[in-house]
């Protein structure tokens, strides 16, 4: 979307560049302007002494992540959690992470309202450049103390440019599919999947009985 339009990127390339090689895997199940700020936040968590308290977050970012995932500092709903800068990145600093699971808003501690509270979104246009594929983030965390931890991810893990591996891909499949597909389809349809350049016959109606 855009209030400017330039047919040349329509064009541009076609033939010999194909988008589809540029798929973007979420490893995280909120809007992708969120992705920079876990990543940052979750490589700050691992160097953070044990009982550390943090005194102030400041995340250097895009305007446009701002507008469109920096609105919502609380999530009253989960849809709300997916498109929360603020919730998103706290509760990767909090808890290690940032799942499925963490999209229940039921059971936000006081704990983490604080750390919410804490996380200032800074506009900084160094964090975005088109044609470079960078929409990035800068999480500057204070600690009590004094003490700074910073860091910096212009690309998250899952664009093209920083793929998946294959076992983030089955930690994801099985993150996503527990409760719903047994162990054992789960891993029968991962089977599949990674040879899937060399089956002859597809069954769409059952993916785990794919003949190889």
């Amino acid at each position: 979307m855009s209030d400017e339009v330039d047919t040349n990127m329509i064009t541009d390339g076609l033939g010999e560049i194909f988008t589809i090689t540029e798929s973007y895997m979420k490893p995280y199940p909120s809007c992708r302007h969120t992705h920079c700020g876990i990543e940052c936040a979750l490589d700050v968590r691992k160097r953070l002494p044990l009982g550390a308290k943090i005194k102030d977050v400041k995340v250097y970012i895009y305007k446009n992540a701002i507008d469109i995932a920096g609105q919502i500092k609380v999530p009253k709903v989960s849809d709300d959690a997916k498109f929360s800068v603020h919730y998103s990145l706290a509760v990767a600093l909090l808890e290690g992470h940032f799942n499925l699971g963490d999209l229940d808003i039921s059971h936000m501690s006081d704990e983490l309202l604080r750390a919410i509270d804490s996380i200032e979104l800074i506009v900084d246009p160094t964090m975005e450049d088109r044609d470079k594929g960078i929409r990035g983030s800068r999480v500057v965390v204070t600690t009590e103390d004094g003490t700074e931890y910073e860091k910096t991810v212009l690309i998250p893990l899952g664009d093209a440019a920083n793929p998946l591996t294959w076992y983030d891909l089955e930690e994801k499949l099985s993150a996503c599919s527990d409760g719903l597909v047994t162990k054992e389809n789960q891993k029968k349809l991962l089977l599949n999947i990674h040879n899937f350049d060399k089956l002859h016959k597809i069954d769409t109606i059952n993916l785990y009985n794919i003949q190889l």
